[in-house]
């Protein structure tokens, strides 16, 4: 009778630590606090907020480079007008003629 009682005992134990072990991973309160604050992190105002401004900056950024590049290649092609007018001008106003020295007649080298 006493080895029954004393396995009835110990059934018993192992039956109530595996009720409570199971319990404890339902409702572990520390668990369940930890997936609510990362929940929470993760799915609130100021982090979708955050995102949102972060995207918006990035694409921006990428609006201004490319913008930015096109710029770079009108003044590029606005300088190379602009001194091969300054060439033209040049040839047009200082004619050949206007080099030959007026002493000895020749073109100066």
């Amino acid at each position: 009778m006493k080895n029954i009682a004393t396995i009835a005992v110990a059934v018993m134990l192992v039956a109530l630590v595996h009720n409570y072990e199971a319990q404890a991973k339902e409702t572990n309160p520390i668990i369940n606090t930890i997936e609510t604050a990362k929940e929470r992190a993760i799915n609130n105002k100021v982090t979708n907020f955050i995102k949102n401004e972060w995207n918006e900056t990035k694409e921006f950024q990428r609006n201004s480079w490319a913008e930015g590049q096109q710029q770079v290649q009108r003044n590029k092609e606005q300088l190379n007008n602009y001194w091969n007018n300054i060439a033209e001008a040049w040839v047009y106003y200082f004619q050949p003629e206007d080099l030959v020295d007026h002493n000895t007649h020749s073109v100066n080298d």
